[in-house]
């Protein structure tokens, strides 16, 4: 015998949640058996099946970058009163939680990109719930860029290697430095210093490794300055002197190969200055003034001291002949 299910969609007058009488009859072979005699009339009732959910705006597929934020979104709309539900899944496995009309992220991770998809149900009292899943987006999350990379050491003196520090960037990535212009300084790097071959400027680019979230990000070509060396300081042997002699000046320390030039004030002693001897009029005092110049390594340097003067002391001589003579005659004595 022949069994057949009666269903909406093999008899189009069957509705939904609908009350009906009906007959059984077996139905024969047209060889052996002949049809039975039709049994007695049943009732029955068809289920009440909610509407299925009409989507209008289907999720976008969107591109962003790490930390950035987004916003995935379905659109539906149902006619026959009943209430709706949502589930988003990624990669078809359910997001716990996530049960609203919008998933949204507000600081995306590498780990957030996917292909994401939301069913959307229909539920009706007393009656059967209709489903409708929407369209697949794909989600993209690539590395941010970083924040600005700064070379912070940017001055040092030359003879002593400067070592390279940076700020900035963003993400966990390394510090790196080149050279990229060597300069009048000469530069070169070595073990995370600089070093010059002479006073001058050159030019550094620091770099931050890209690291799980950052791209890689460099500064600008950044100038470092190498200042000359400074000198030894300058000391004059003798400060002191009377007005018969004078001082003769002689200056030690300094360094490099500038000349050295000598001034004095006038002072209380009213001095002078000749040929490197400072010589003066009056009992006192005045300030002398010794310059080294500067060389292509060194600075220049200066330094001023005191000096003093007093009185010349007189030298007393020694007779050598006879101090006797005659009342009227001028003796002749020989000193």
């Amino acid at each position: 015998m022949l069994f057949r299910s009666i269903t909406a969609s093999t008899y189009a007058s069957i509705a939904d949640n609908t009350a009906y009488k009906f007959t059984v009859t077996a139905i024969g072979d047209a060889t052996n058996y002949l049809d039975s005699a039709s049994s007695s009339q049943a009732s029955a009732s068809t289920n009440l099946v909610a509407v299925v959910p009409s989507i209008s705006s289907q999720p976008a597929s969107a591109s962003r970058t790490y930390g950035q934020s987004v916003t995935l979104s379905v659109t539906a709309s149902i006619s026959d009163g009943g209430t709706m539900s949502y589930q988003w899944l990624k990669g078809g496995v359910a997001i716990t939680g996530e049960t609203s009309a919008s998933l949204t992220f507000s600081s995306l991770v590498l780990a957030d990109a996917g292909s994401y998809s939301v069913i959307v149900t229909n539920t009706v009292a007393g009656g059967l719930p209709s489903t409708v899943t929407s369209s697949t987006a794909t989600l993209t999350v690539t590395q941010a860029s970083q924040s600005t990379v700064t070379l912070t050491s940017t001055s040092g003196t030359f003879g002593t290697p400067l070592t390279l520090t940076a700020s900035g960037g963003s993400g966990t990535g390394a510090y790196s430095y080149a050279v990229t212009s060597a300069g009048t300084a000469g530069c070169s790097i070595s073990a995370g210093a600089l070093n010059s071959t002479s006073p001058g400027t050159c030019t550094v680019t620091v770099t931050r490794a890209s690291s799980t979230n950052y791209l890689s990000a460099s500064s600008s070509a950044t100038t470092v300055t190498f200042s000359k060396l400074s000198q030894t300081a300058l000391s004059v042997a003798t400060t002191s002197g009377d007005l018969y002699t004078g001082i003769i000046v002689s200056v030690t320390g300094g360094s490099g190969t500038g000349s050295v030039t000598l001034s004095v004030t006038i002072g209380s002693a009213n001095c002078a200055i000749t040929s490197g001897v400072v010589t003066a009029r009056a009992v006192g005092t005045c300030a002398l003034t010794v310059t080294k110049a500067s060389d292509s390594t060194y600075l220049s340097e200066s330094t001023t001291v005191t000096l003093s003067f007093s009185k010349a002391m007189p030298v007393q001589g020694t007779l050598s002949s006879a101090t006797t003579g005659t009342v009227g005659k001028i003796g002749r004595a020989h000193v």
